[in-house]
């Protein structure tokens, strides 16, 4: 007598088995104007500002290759300071300094404005983000480019 193996199939999730390999990098760009009403994420200025980053930013990530998306992760007082993340496919992923340099050279050229603020030239750079904005990112779906 003769038996068959036993196979036996996982239940369809309707996630893949492993996260999608992403590379997570974390910028700041500083906007000359007045912070008021951004402090809180419920305000109509602050969510104005936030779509008008969205608008003006995803452009320019988008050049890039291996791009994916950009958020908005608040803003800071004193001239504002926009605190965001841009996530690539980490396979495809150019290095920091490829992408400040890209970068800089479209926002920085003095005529990029976002919401009728200008950028500050010498303002853009790569931030460590801190364990609320890591948890503020909220996916677990998300890998950093070390997982397997």
């Amino acid at each position: 007598v003769t038996t068959k193996p036993v196979t036996t199939k996982a239940p369809d999730t309707g996630k893949p088995g492993k996260p999608e390999k992403i590379q997570i990098l974390a910028f700041k760009l500083s906007l000359n104007g007045s912070a008021d009403g951004l402090d809180n994420e419920d305000s109509v200025e602050y969510k104005t500002l936030e779509q008008q980053c969205l608008v003006k930013l995803r452009p320019v990530y988008k050049r890039l290759e291996g791009f994916k998306e950009i958020r908005i992760l608040g803003f800071l007082p004193g001239s504002i300071i926009v605190r965001h993340v841009v996530i690539f496919d980490s396979e495809a992923a150019p290095s920091n300094a490829e992408i400040e340099s890209a970068v800089q050279n479209i926002v920085e050229n003095g005529t990029f404005s976002i919401g009728g603020y200008s950028v500050q030239t010498g303002f853009y750079s790569t931030v460590t983000l801190t364990s609320d904005e890591l948890a503020q990112l909220g996916d677990e779906d998300l890998c950093t480019a070390g997982c397997g």
